[in-house]
């Protein structure tokens, strides 16, 4: 690094650091001596105060949160320069003076943008990157959207001053900040609830999904949780199973051993603090797959729903696969045992997928999509008879608009697909997926009676790649010539029945079928054409248990 890198690299890092006033940041309301309250304790003091939260635990820590995001940027700074030679190859451009010419370009004129060529991994960790900003603020009281402002903003100084001599990457600005904003608020409120459950499973996920404030609780600085149990239906369930899966149009068929947690915060009743500050229902579902070929599959779902209508017709809880309660049968001989209790929600959502499916590299199905912005809204009915059997529909549907990273299907048509992808959009040539723009749907159904359960979901992925050279980062030795229209289609159709021996454990029993297809057109060569096709099914037999 010359010195004009250096200098470059130094006043970024200080301006960073100046913005965070490092110098302040052990005030008092970082290092309280307060005593730490329990959950049940907060919500005492709830009651005696009339409010959902302790006050304590609400007030907003500027100097901490800026201490902890300098420290994630200091580190961040450090670990891009350790890349040497990997790095120095990710070059456009040397300043050559008038750096405040170059950086006002940067954020302000369309030169600098470019869709990036980054390895399908890294493009996902830029959405755990912006998580960490995130939390940063999360952790210190600031509210959902100040942290959502803080985490774009973050984003984009890295991108323009840390990251000074290469393209502004358009799909780091989207899977960053955005990514970051639905992993770092659904992870957020999730590790509060794991903070409550015992064992070493939630306590592990619970380093995962905050390290942050796991790192100042091995240091000493215990924090009171921000939020009462008692607004919110808590779930966090693990499961293990065993999954069979067969391709109708490829001789592959695969025995996957499937791990997983499927976890939310549901405070849609009580809401955790208002529709401005917090959202009202969390979501997350991981899974890992292994296979004799070795690591088979990968999927990571998370959504938000920011909020927005609710409306219910007497007190309504999710008794998933439980029993009625001793309170719901005391209850239910003053129900009307014709009516129906009713549940509905409707309000604005977002999210974030990323799958990965298949072992074998030239024919893995891949995409990682950033569900932009979309409509969540769902009816739930129960009724409890005369024998204090409860039974129980619950509809949901929404829909997203996508920005993603998709691995073309149309590519398992054509041989030597490497050699073919040379002079094509660079992403795709190096790591065989197009950036595209289209929508994600899904719809379930389910019916719940006593410990047992029928659902049926379906979801529908909709996806056209960007057609824009201008706007794809190349260089001298790919002139990116040839240009692909890409479309692509997931269609997702699944059946569950499940059976709940007792409150903690249940059984299911899931068949899938996924059909996807796709197409590739020649822009740049009107004579090429190409598609493929594959369904596959899966039958899958499930353990879970509930924390």
């Amino acid at each position: 690094m010359d010195l004009r890198d250096f200098k470059v690299c130094l006043l970024a890092c200080f301006s960073m650091f100046v913005f965070s006033r490092v110098a302040i940041a052990q005030d008092q309301t970082f290092q309280t001596s307060a005593p730490v309250h329990s959950p049940s304790t907060l919500f005492l003091i709830e009651l005696e105060e009339n409010t959902n939260t302790d006050k304590r635990a609400t007030t907003k820590n500027w100097n901490a949160a800026m201490y902890e995001l300098g420290s994630i940027l200091f580190l961040g700074k450090a670990a891009y320069l350790a890349g040497g030679d990997t790095i120095t190859r990710d070059f456009d451009y040397e300043l050559e003076g008038n750096e405040l010419e170059y950086f006002h370009d940067r954020l302000f004129t369309k030169e600098y943008l470019k869709l990036d060529d980054n390895t399908k991994g890294m493009n996902w960790g830029h959405a755990y990157a912006g998580m960490i900003y995130h939390q940063a603020f999360r952790n210190h009281n600031f509210s959902f959207y100040e942290s959502t402002l803080a985490t774009i903003a973050t984003s984009t100084a890295w991108e323009v001053l840390f990251e000074y001599k290469e393209v502004v990457s358009i799909n780091d600005q989207v899977f960053t900040p955005y990514g970051g904003i639905v992993l770092g608020e659904s992870f957020f409120q999730i590790s509060e609830l794991l903070e409550t459950k015992e064992g070493w499973i939630p306590s592990a996920f619970g380093i995962l999904f905050n390290p942050a404030k796991s790192i100042r609780s091995w240091m000493g600085y215990q924090q009171a949780p921000r939020f009462s149990r008692s607004n919110t239906v808590d779930v966090f369930d693990v499961y293990a199973g065993y999954t069979n899966s067969h391709h109708a149009n490829r001789a592959r068929n695969s025995q996957i051993l499937t791990l997983g947690i499927t976890t939310s915060v549901d405070s849609r009743k009580g809401n955790y603090d208002s529709f401005k500050y917090t959202p009202t229902l969390v979501e997350v579902v991981s899974e890992f797959g292994f296979s004799s070929e070795g690591f088979e599959d990968f999927r990571l779902h998370s959504q938000v729903l920011l909020g927005g209508y609710y409306y219910q017709s007497s007190d309504f809880d999710n008794p998933r696969f439980s029993k009625p309660s001793k309170t719901e049968k005391a209850s239910a001989a003053n129900i009307r045992h014709s009516a129906w209790e009713k549940q509905v929600f409707l309000g604005p959502s977002m999210g974030i997928e990323y799958n990965s499916m298949g072992a074998d590299r030239d024919t893995q199905d891949f995409y990682a999509t950033a569900n932009l912005i979309g409509l969540d809204g769902g009816l739930a009915l129960r009724k409890i008879n005369v024998d204090h059997k409860a039974i129980e529909l619950r509809f949901r549907a929404n829909a997203f608009v996508d920005f993603a990273m998709v691995k073309p299907f149309a590519d398992n048509a054509i041989e030597n697909v490497r050699d073919f992808y040379w002079n094509t959009k660079s992403s795709l040539w190096e790591n065989a997926y197009a950036y595209a723009l289209g929508h994600t749907a899904f719809a379930s159904f389910e019916l719940n009676y006593q410990q047992w359960a029928l659902g049926l979901h379906a979801k529908m992925h909709r996806w056209d790649s960007i057609d824009n050279k201008k706007i794809e980062r190349f260089r001298d030795w790919n002139p990116n010539v040839k240009d692909l229209d890409l479309k692509d289609k997931r269609d997702i159709l699944k059946l569950m029945i499940s059976y709940a021996p007792s409150s903690a454990w249940k059984i299911s029993i899931n068949f899938e079928k996924i059909h996807r297809s796709g197409k590739m057109i020649g822009i740049d060569q009107p004579d090429f054409f190409a598609q493929a096709s594959d369904t596959e099914t899966r039958t899958s037999v499930i353990a879970s248990y509930r924390y």
